[in-house]
């Protein structure tokens, strides 16, 4: 009898459940809050709504210099019949949206979050850059943190880490499609392994 109460119990409370779910992956800082950025990288994954938020950010004034990051072609380059590395096509997705071509920097390298985010780490030792801020998908910015955080401060880089909102799934409901689904679980997936092997 108890299980059943307790079931009763969960299922009542089954939105704010799954929101709590997607909302402690979303560690996000908050644009504006921090001093300007002397860069934002922007990870491969998501070239326009990653891309489309990094010329906001852009535009408000948190950087005047974007870096696109990935070596993966993903399926919008095949869908275009040209090969283009992610980076080319988030570039593509943020001077779309009215940022300056000489603003906007490629870094085609790295096929995991892990990657990225050391080539971004030896690109700013080798460039000085001790001011940055790494633009992802919302639901993906716990795992950044949790590969990039220590190891940027032990370099001596401020790092801030701006989650774009979603544009296939509606982020409050991202339960019911399953796009949603797919990114949340994933994600989650992800993050155990990352815990286990780094």
């Amino acid at each position: 009898m108890g299980w059943l109460v307790l079931l009763l119990l969960l299922w009542g409370q089954r939105k704010e459940l799954l929101l709590g779910l997607s909302g402690w992956l979303a560690a996000t800082d908050v644009p504006g809050t921090t001093a300007p950025r002397q860069a934002l990288f922007v990870l491969a994954g998501g070239p326009i709504e990653r891309g489309y938020y990094a010329a906001r950010l852009y535009q408000a004034g948190v950087s005047r210099r974007i870096i696109c990051t990935g070596e993966l072609e993903p399926q919008e380059a095949v869908l275009d019949c040209r090969a283009a590395a992610e980076a080319a096509l988030t570039r593509k997705a943020i001077l779309h949206r009215g940022v300056p071509e000489n603003s906007v920097a490629k870094l085609p390298v790295g096929t995991s979050t892990q990657e990225e985010v050391k080539a971004i780490l030896a690109y700013c030792q080798q460039h000085h850059l001790t001011r940055i801020g790494l633009v992802s998908s919302r639901f993906h910015t716990r795992r950044i943190r949790l590969v990039a955080e220590r190891s940027a401060w032990l370099m001596g880089i401020d790092l801030a880490i701006y989650g774009a909102p979603a544009i296939q799934y509606d982020p409050e409901l991202w339960w019911k499609t399953e796009n949603g689904l797919l990114f949340v679980f994933s994600e989650y997936v992800k993050l155990a392994y990352y815990l286990y092997k780094y």
